[in-house]
């Protein structure tokens, strides 16, 4: 097998002499022919083993991914699905809530409200109890000056 690659050679070597007029180009693509025919002859075997490995191995790892994948996307339904039922027992409460909070809202303005009467009844029955001194007061002291009138008199 060696004869016909030293051949070649000596062939090359001979029209590079221009001996046989050739192009460069003509040149280059037979030199590619030679190499391509003997990396075929010699090489073959250990580059399609190579390069089956190389795809079994991007084979199984791509399968791996599929399956990962397929499995993360399981996952994601699950909790999708778990999501959209605790959802489902949020929704009512959160309703609920916030009706309750319009309700103490309500009651607490009414509270305030009625706080508030309490504590104009508070400063009336204050003011009231005041009149009541005073006139007490006023009464004692008319007592007072009326007795104080007879008993000089």
């Amino acid at each position: 097998m060696t004869v016909p690659i030293v051949i070649f050679f000596l062939l090359i070597t001979i029209i590079s002499k221009e001996i046989i007029f050739v192009n460069e180009e003509v040149l280059v693509i037979l030199s590619f022919l030679l190499f391509l025919t003997g990396a075929f002859l010699f090489a073959g075997e250990s580059l399609s083993s190579t390069l089956d490995a190389t795809s079994s191995d991007w084979k199984n790892k791509l399968e791996e991914l599929s399956k990962a994948q397929i499995t993360a996307l399981e996952k994601a339904k699950k909790i999708r699905e778990e999501a959209l039922k605790v959802n489902e027992k949020v929704t009512p409460l959160y309703a609920s809530i916030l009706a309750l909070l319009g309700k103490v809202d309500f009651l607490s303005e009414a509270l305030l409200e009625e706080a508030e009467k309490q504590k104009l009844e508070l400063k009336l029955k204050q003011l009231l109890l005041e009149e009541v001194e005073i006139e007490s007061a006023l009464v004692s002291r008319k007592a007072e000056v009326f007795f104080t009138k007879y008993i000089k008199k």
